[in-house]
């Protein structure tokens, strides 16, 4: 074999590796799914994030997909460009119409399986926003770190100092809508109780709204409560008007 054939087969073999590790860096990419938040620089809010990479074209960048907006009952359609690490992306339709703006614009790196970087708003709002890729299990069943959970604890009465041992079992969670439909057990009062309410970023307000097992603890008593570090904790009140404060752990 002549030197001049030994270059070609060996531009050739490279071009093979080259191209094959391109297109697998697009399918890698095509499909993905992350989750995060975004947080306002101005006023410290935030908002839990979804973005699904739909295609991406790994010869010009051009990279299109959605993202959801639990919170704001929002999902749109994104465009944009990945050149090396640098992910570039504006909200530019409505898929579902809800409180989220459109024409956000985000200019992020990603990392490994972390996308971070910053946003801004045609409100003039900005922000930070960070969100990492999720896998398989999480993709196909986004609710299930919080549906099935068990969280045990007790209510206090701000009046008579009373205490009540409670158990809240989460029957259902629909991460779009924030919806929670579960049940609360009062084993002291031999009650159960369903109950109906929201879970939105770490805010978890709830209402028992039907019997499941009929007792001496009321109906239609009301919660709010922050969802952290797998414990819930806030505010009930009920309509005999009575009040207190509770606590939960998870199990």
């Amino acid at each position: 074999m002549g030197k001049k054939s030994f270059y070609i087969n060996c531009l050739v073999i490279a071009l093979v590796i080259f191209f094959s590790f391109s297109i697998g860096c697009a399918n890698d990419f095509t499909g993905s799914v992350f989750s995060g938040k975004a947080i306002s620089s101005k006023s410290g809010k935030s908002w839990p994030v979804i973005v699904k990479i739909n295609s991406y074209n790994h010869s010009s960048g051009k990279v299109e997909g959605e993202i959801e907006w639990p919170s704001l009952k929002s999902v749109h359609k994104i465009v944009g460009k990945l050149t090396d690490s640098l992910f570039t992306f504006k909200e530019v339709d409505y898929i579902k119409k809800g409180k989220a703006n459109l024409n956000c614009q985000y200019s992020t790196i990603i990392s490994g399986n972390k996308v971070s970087g910053t946003w801004s708003d045609p409100n003039s709002d900005i922000g930070t926003i960070e969100f990492n890729k999720k896998n398989d299990d999480e993709t196909a069943e986004p609710q299930n770190a919080f549906t099935g959970s068990v969280f045990t604890g007790k209510a206090i009465s701000s009046k008579s100092g009373k205490t009540w041992p409670a158990t809240v079992k989460i029957v259902s969670y629909n991460q779009s809508s924030g919806r929670v439909e579960g049940e609360i057990n009062w084993p002291s009062l031999n009650s159960v109780h369903k109950i109906v309410g929201k879970f939105t970023d770490t805010h978890f307000t709830f209402k028992e709204v039907e019997y499941i097992k009929k007792g001496s603890a009321n109906l239609n008593c009301q919660y709010t409560t922050t969802l952290s570090d797998n414990k819930i904790s806030g505010t009930w009140s009920d309509s005999s008007s009575d009040k207190g404060t509770i606590e939960l752990k998870k199990k």
